[in-house]
């Protein structure tokens, strides 16, 4: 009976893995892994507490744990560190959400301030948290009832319609739709509304402010020449195959021929644009973001602790990914302006100007999109799934 148990766990934690996938991340490098932990001697590494042990010696105890792959990890700022800690606290939420919603009990979690000394672990995986999971009472009857289904079903709709929308908004004409409470989103969160806040601009001097520094700062994306080499990478210009990492061109410019992706390749190598720049390339590409962000006049932020610590980081991705699938479900896109809170003296000035308390770890403009762009592809959920068991 524990084996069969065990089986149905095993493949509805690939299914959610597989929705779980789509979380948001930097450049799409989706820089996470799940490991399912079966060996008992390695699930008592990870929970110290002599309580969380005897729910280990549970049958129907299973341990995930999840964390930070190194191979997919951004690197070439030093604010790439929390932005990889968000991405991992989005996918969490949306993974552990997925779970509790196919009908599991989440028991525990357990968070990892400091490296773990862990010998049966890939060296360039980093475990952040870990979770304790019930499913000795998961039968089929369990995720076949109605309410619990409905609610199954809205979340992976709401998960696999979010997208990065970079193309123009219409601006929206109040403030008050995008309140419209998700009720699906309740279920299962990994923070409360104390850990982060989050923060509407929309007043006409704050959009000001917000366009004045796009068009002093957007550029230096192209200026930094090793963090232009590293998103570089990331885009794949010449094919129109998606790929599992990574995002295409078109969804920066929408649709376009070949001819036209191999100009984009060669005028973004970054051995040639750090030529352009000296003619004030940079400075065109900021202009037109200040554009954008000027016609839709409503951007969003969420706040956190200036020392917040890695649980922190993560509940504040959850908060995120809880935040843009709200928008999501209200019709309305985001477009992260991460150019502002990648530079800290860019920060900094963004966060005084506007009177914000704490720090901006999430900032994005918001409208209804015009257009629509081709979605970005996935590693699938087998890859991301691996066990302790060789």
């Amino acid at each position: 009976m524990k084996q069969k148990i065990n089986e149905s766990f095993n493949v509805q934690l690939e299914s959610c893995l597989n929705i779980a996938k789509w979380s948001p991340s930097s450049h799409n490098s989706q820089p996470w892994f799940c490991l399912l932990v079966e060996n008992s001697k390695h699930q008592k590494q990870l929970f110290k507490n002599i309580n969380d042990q005897l729910l280990l010696e549970d049958p129907g105890s299973r341990v995930i744990l999840l964390g930070l792959d190194n191979n997919r990890c951004l690197k070439a700022l030093a604010a790439h560190d929390l932005e990889m800690h968000l991405s991992l606290g989005a996918f969490s939420q949306v993974l552990i959400r997925l779970l509790y919603l196919s009908g599991y009990s989440i028991l525990v979690n357990e968070y990892y301030e400091q490296s773990l000394a862990l010998d049966w672990i890939d060296k360039s995986k980093e475990p952040k948290l870990a979770v304790i999971i019930k499913v000795d009472n998961h039968n089929q009857a369990n995720i076949k009832k109605p309410e619990q289904k409905t609610c199954y079903d809205r979340f992976v709709d709401l998960v696999k319609s979010r997208k990065t929308n970079r193309g123009g908004y219409l601006p929206i004409s109040s403030s008050d739709q995008f309140f419209n409470e998700e009720s699906v989103l309740q279920y299962a969160k990994l923070y409360d509304q104390h850990d982060s806040q989050v923060v509407h601009f929309n007043n006409t001097w704050q959009v000001q402010t917000i366009v004045e520094l796009i068009k002093k700062h957007a550029g230096l994306d192209f200026q930094h020449n090793q963090a232009w080499s590293e998103t570089y990478r990331y885009i794949y210009f010449l094919t129109k195959d998606c790929k599992p990492i990574g995002f295409s061109v078109q969804s920066l410019f929408g649709d376009c021929n070949f001819i036209k992706r191999l100009w984009f390749a060669t005028i973004f190598n970054p051995k040639v644009i750090s030529m352009l720049n000296y003619f004030g390339f940079h400075q065109l590409i900021a202009k037109q973001m200040a554009t954008l962000v000027n016609d839709c006049a409503f951007c969003v932020g969420i706040t956190i602790e200036h020392s917040a610590s890695i649980k922190q980081k993560i509940m504040a991705g959850a908060k995120v990914v809880d935040n843009w699938l709200s928008a999501t479900a209200n019709g309305l896109s985001y477009h992260p302006l991460s150019i502002l809170l990648q530079h800290d003296h860019v920060r900094s000035q963004l966060e005084r100007r506007l009177g914000v308390k704490g720090r901006l770890i999430f900032f994005v403009r918001v409208g209804q999109a015009i257009s629509t762009f081709k979605d970005t592809s996935r590693i699938s959920g087998d890859e991301l799934l691996t066990t302790d068991l060789f």
